[in-house]
């Protein structure tokens, strides 16, 4: 960088030292909010992006819209595409609950969403404060690309880490949920 020159010809060094100060406070500013975009790209997930979870997971939430034959129940995970969750409605939680629905298979969509309607069971209805299970568990109903990436008996679940993961008989590993519909 050259020095100004000063009113009287001579090159001014104070003049030259406020023009480096100039530059470099707008390189420092430059980098600054540099800095700020690339801290704003790293942290913050952009629109459609999937999110990561330190280990699976299912959440839910079961609908009672008023219809005592029907109870939707909509969720996000991020196991595999395509892994198999069986979904039940009880009449409370504990050991001796009443089943309200059959137990019914839904898919884990492509984009981790899945949905299903479930039907009363015969002599049963839905109503508020009832219980819905929401398990994943590894058996011949899994696509082999599934067992692939989750483990033959669920090794890669999380168990003891993940706090919806259990241990069932034969050792297998399986995720529970139980959703309470308001």
């Amino acid at each position: 960088m050259r020095a100004m020159p000063g009113g009287d010809g001579r090159t001014n060094p104070v003049g030259a030292i406020e023009a480096i100060r100039h530059v470099w406070g707008k390189s420092k500013m430059r980098w600054s909010y540099l800095g700020i975009i690339l801290i704003g790209e790293l942290l913050f997930p952009k629109a459609g992006q999937r999110l990561t979870a330190p280990t699976y997971y299912i959440a839910a939430r079961a609908t009672y819209d008023s219809n005592p034959k029907a109870l939707e129940v909509r969720g996000v995970s991020n196991l595999p595409a395509g892994s198999i969750l069986a979904i039940e409605a009880y009449d409370s939680l504990g050991e001796k609950r009443r089943p309200l629905s059959e137990s019914k298979d839904v898919a884990v969509g492509a984009d981790g969403f899945f949905d299903v309607t479930l039907t009363a069971a015969a002599g049963s209805s839905f109503r508020h404060n009832i219980a819905c299970s929401i398990i994943f568990m590894m058996g011949p109903e899994q696509p082999a690309s599934v067992r692939q990436i989750v483990g033959k008996h669920g090794d890669h679940l999380g168990y003891p880490e993940n706090p919806l993961a259990y241990v069932g008989s034969g050792d297998e590993e399986y995720l529970l949920v139980q959703v309470h519909v308001l």
